[in-house]
């Protein structure tokens, strides 16, 4: 599940280094533990087994986003 969520995680931050837009969409799991989608699996040649994690939607925004907030001044964090 980590490393699936790494992954998605790394594909939108490159593709918002190329200008792109993207959403998580958080379906796999249950696509995957369906019956179309275990057949969908064994079309594919992969084992049952896999667990769906997640996917991206790709576009391009249809808005600049907006500037983040400004940085609170001598605002420290101690663990």
């Amino acid at each position: 599940m980590e490393d699936g969520s790494c992954v998605l995680e790394n594909m939108m931050l490159a593709a918002h280094a190329f200008g792109l837009g993207t959403v998580w969409v958080h379906r796999e799991r249950e696509i995957f533990d369906g019956k179309k989608g275990k057949a969908l699996l064994r079309e594919w040649g992969l084992p049952e087994t896999l667990r769906g994690v997640g996917a991206i939607a790709l576009g391009y925004p249809a808005r600049e986003p907006g500037r983040p907030a400004a940085r609170k001044q001598d605002y420290i964090v101690r663990i």
